[in-house]
This record gives structure tokens, sequence and C-alpha cells, in this order.
């Protein structure tokens, strides 16, 4: 326990302060610049046509969307995509699970697994791993499919082997490879 006193103030200051050492940690996952990466990978195991890849060479970019490699590519696609990595936060520390559910929340299959790789070689992996969703019946993901899973949130493990509550609000921009890499719009080869 701590007595301070502040002046002017009157009355207890619980509110302002806690000490929960995982309220006060960064949340920070990514926060790189579009020249810093050098490639993204972004697999779904379970559905490899979601999958992508966007690898810098020299000056230019590739990118592989469903095992094949986009052509006549739009350069300003690979920006818009890339920026999204500027700031890139957790939502919150996990407070839910114990033990013994990370352990078996870390052998399950994740829905997704990003790798990224900066221009001075430093390498990240997040895995993702679905909540099961609590509540109503006929709910639909981002992509229109019916889904049994929470549809805002999901677990994700840090490269610290960390796990963390993500919103997929602030993920979909960096694991929905169509909306930037759409194979229908592009020629593409093997």
């Amino acid at each position: 326990p701590v007595i301070a006193e502040i002046k002017g103030m009157k009355g207890i200051i619980e509110p302002r302060f806690f000490s929960d050492p995982r309220k006060w940690q960064c949340s920070g996952i990514f926060a790189y610049q579009m020249q810093e990466i050098a490639e993204v990978n972004v697999k779904f195991p379970e559905r490899p046509d979601r999958s992508f890849e966007v690898r810098k060479i020299k000056k230019d970019y590739l990118v592989k969307f469903g095992g094949k490699y986009l052509t006549s590519l739009d350069t300003n696609m690979v920006y818009r995509y890339l920026l999204n990595y500027k700031r890139v936060n957790f939502e919150n520390p996990n407070y839910d699970l114990n033990e013994k559910q990370l352990d078996s929340l870390k052998k399950s299959r994740p829905f997704c697994i990003l790798k990224l790789r900066t221009t001075s070689g430093e390498k990240k992996q997040l895995r993702m791993f679905r909540i099961k969703s609590t509540g109503g019946e006929g709910d639909v993901d981002d992509f229109g499919d019916k889904s049994d899973y929470d549809i805002n949130r999901f677990w994700c493990e840090l490269p610290d082997g960390q796990v963390v509550k993500c919103q997929y609000f602030v993920f979909n921009p960096l694991i929905m490879g169509h909306i930037y890499f759409n194979p229908n719009r592009y020629q593409t080869t093997q």
C-alpha cells in the first residue's frame, strides 16, 4: 500500500492508479514504416486460398495470393497494405485463461499465422486463435461465412509466447489480403 497526497484532491485516488502490472505494459505489437518491411506472409491453414505473401525485392514488390504470383500489380495497393503496420496494438492482456487453457490453446491449430521480416532482419510471428462464441446464432464473419466464434475478438500468441486478446477491427487490414490483392483484378502466374 502507498499513502499519497495530491494537493487539492479530497477522496480516494484508486480510479487513477492500479497495481496490476499487466495494465501498465505496452500493448504495441507492430510499429513499422512501410520501407522497413521486407516480407509479410499471412497463412490461413484451413483456407489456403486466402493466404498471401508480400515481398520486397530491391525497390519492387512481389505478391503471391492463394499460391499464385500476381502480375501487373497495382503498387499503390501494396503501399496501402504495408502502411497498416505503422501502429498495431492488442486490446488486453490475458485475464481469462489459466495455464492449462493457455497450453491447450497454443497446441491447437491457429486460424491465421502472420510472419513479418524487416529489412534489418528482425522476424516476428503471430499465431491467431478463434474465441468460441457465447452468443448469437447467425453471426457472419467478414468473409460472409457463418461463424460459431466471436466475430469481434480473438486470441493472439505474440513472438514472446504471451497470449493477448486482439480485435478483428485492428487486424483485418493486415490479414484480409483479398481487399488489396484480389486475384480477380490481376493476372496470375504459378
